[in-house]
């Protein structure tokens, strides 16, 4: 029973330690590539909400592959594709497989959540298998809440993730920026219809 903790323990932390250099080589992998390209590669959809404009100058530094703001200045809107078909996990233990593309989502949805907060007041949650469905044909979904690192964004506090996976398709992440987070949910209700999987 020890061996098999110690062993599953020792998965867990190499897992971790893998999941920035995952996510680094994806990233450079990812910036190669369009939009839309990474659109289709991922099997999404996207549609552009209204009352937001596209920009090419972000004032937070996050490794997104689409901006769009609100013309007041009063909100963020970032979007993350990481196809599958992109990911590569450099793996080298001689005593077992490599961690599965398809099974590391958890860990890069903390990863990413932990890069941007500042651990003052994080709240995440997982969708259910239902509202991950229902809301982005997702096989799973989840959502944070946190203040954002000062070295994040010098004119936002406050950032809303979600992230939502489909097997063999993509991880796909919108985050939105803010500093009053009292219109945050009308915002969300909004901008999270517009990234879905495809049927």
């Amino acid at each position: 029973m020890r061996k098999c903790l110690e062993r599953f323990f020792t998965y867990v932390f190499i897992v971790f330690g893998l999941v920035s250099s995952t996510y680094a080589d994806t990233l450079t992998s990812v910036s190669q590539w369009s939009f839309d390209d990474l659109l289709k590669e991922g099997g999404l959809s996207y549609q552009a909400p209204k009352g937001w404009k596209e920009t090419d100058k972000a004032y937070a530094a996050v490794p997104s592959n689409k901006v769009l703001v609100m013309p007041d200045g009063s909100a963020e809107l970032h979007y993350l594709i990481r196809p599958i078909s992109l990911m590569g996990i450099d793996y080298d233990d001689p005593h077992g497989s490599a961690p599965n593309p398809n099974e590391v989502f958890p860990l890069l949805f903390e990863s990413l959540t932990e890069s941007l907060s500042d651990h003052s007041g994080t709240y995440q949650r997982e969708y259910t298998v239902n509202q991950a469905r229902d809301n982005f044909n997702a096989e799973w979904a989840a959502a944070s809440v946190f203040t954002l690192k000062d070295e994040v964004s010098q004119v936002y506090e406050e950032g809303f993730l979600i992230a939502m996976h489909s097997h063999n398709k993509a991880d796909a992440y919108l985050l939105v920026l803010v500093n009053d987070v009292a219109n945050l949910k009308e915002i969300m209700a909004d901008v999270t219809p517009g990234l879905v999987f495809e049927q």
